[in-house]
């Protein structure tokens, strides 16, 4: 079960590895010749201005299987909300790649969803030679918009 909390400073330096992990291991799964992600993934002050700017959330997971077990931190997620506007942009989210294949991802991006139920719509970005995002976000209801630039754009409407 997927849990979201808010991140706070103390967490930077493992959002940051995380985010390492991740993103670099895809630029490694696509072939790209330099591994690297986007601005700031690595970067402990990014994730703390971030947390300051934007809503920054732990993803938890939750092992049912021990009452006392703890919520293991499996990834994270920033929000850019904009309640003039009714609409959110997902700014980032990822995973461990140990944890990625589970249905944590979707699990997620459900309960962020629910984190603005204001929203009346959501976008996000991601880069064009991402292969994997361009099965998960329409998955999760989100449809292709524009692509330029090597980024695709997608949004969803609530």
């Amino acid at each position: 079960m997927i849990r979201l909390q808010k991140a706070e400073p103390v967490h930077a330096a493992e959002l940051a590895a995380i985010q390492r992990e991740a993103f670099d291991r895809e630029c490694e799964r696509y072939g790209k010749e330099e591994l690297g992600g986007p601005p700031g993934y690595a970067d402990e002050e990014w994730q703390k201005t971030m947390m300051r700017e934007a809503c920054y959330y732990l993803i938890l997971d939750s092992d049912s299987e021990g009452e006392e077990q703890a919520d293991k931190l499996v990834g994270g997620a920033v929000v850019f909300p904009d309640e003039s506007k009714k609409l959110c942009h997902l700014g980032r989210i990822f995973l461990q790649p140990c944890e990625q294949n589970r249905g944590l991802g979707r699990a997620a991006m459900r309960a962020l969803e629910e984190q603005f139920p204001w929203a009346e719509a959501w976008e996000l970005d991601t880069p064009d030679w991402e292969l994997k995002n361009h099965r998960f976000y329409p998955r999760c209801g989100y449809r292709l918009v524009r692509a330029e630039r090597g980024f695709f754009y997608y949004e969803k409407k609530c």
